[in-house]
């Protein structure tokens, strides 16, 4: 029980770290940085449902901001280059880090049906 403090101290330390080697970086380049606003709006599509599902106000709330700063920049949204427009070095790792990822995703979902008949 005695480490609990200390963990949160320590991710709190590095948190702000984190934020102090953010700004150093934002503050000290040439060029302003232009958000990419369909991004919010992608996040707050999946923020939302997550915060409902799981019935965490923090999560809905948040998802909830970030679809309206989307939607209030919706003409600020950049486009996404095609898949054809892509080279064919990035279309490798693309299809490398899907493949990653939807590997990762069945290997855990594998896990919860293993527990689940198993356990």
């Amino acid at each position: 029980m005695d480490t609990i403090p200390w963990l949160a101290i320590s991710i709190g330390l590095l948190l702000l770290g984190l934020l102090v080697v953010g700004v150093m970086v934002y503050r000290y380049r040439d060029e302003p940085i232009e958000p990419d606003y369909r991004t919010f709006f992608i996040l707050g599509v999946i923020w939302l449902p997550l915060g409902l599902g799981t019935d965490n106000p923090a999560f809905w709330i948040i998802g909830l901001a970030f679809m309206a700063i989307g939607l209030a920049n919706h003409a600020k949204w950049k486009d996404a280059p095609r898949w054809r427009d892509l080279p064919d070095h990035q279309r490798r790792v693309r299809l490398v880090v899907l493949g990653v990822i939807l590997g990762l995703v069945l290997l855990t979902g594998l896990i919860l049906v293993y527990q689940l008949i198993l356990g």
